[in-house]
């Protein structure tokens, strides 16, 4: 039973990643705790384009490899599953 609500568990999972990664930017602002968000939050304020271009790039990347991850899991988790 535990199996098959995996896969549905497995994309909430990775979905709620990215919502973690841009929640990150209000949290670190509120609480000033130092970090990627509140960098591109000053990045933005600055208008410092190359730090707000590389927080996003990573972000971007980080999300990217979730995403993968998630998706190579899925594979995993149910061989009837082809790429």
């Amino acid at each position: 039973m535990f199996r098959n609500s995996l896969l549905t568990l497995l994309t909430v999972i990775g979905l709620q990643f990215g919502l973690i990664l841009g929640g990150s930017i209000v949290i670190e602002s509120v609480f000033a705790i130092p970090g990627m968000g509140s960098w591109a939050a000053s990045g933005v304020a600055n208008r410092d384009y190359p730090a707000v271009q590389a927080v996003t790039v990573t972000i971007a990347g980080a999300f990217m490899l979730v995403t993968l991850l998630v998706d190579i899991a899925y594979a995993w988790i149910d061989p009837r599953i082809r790429y």
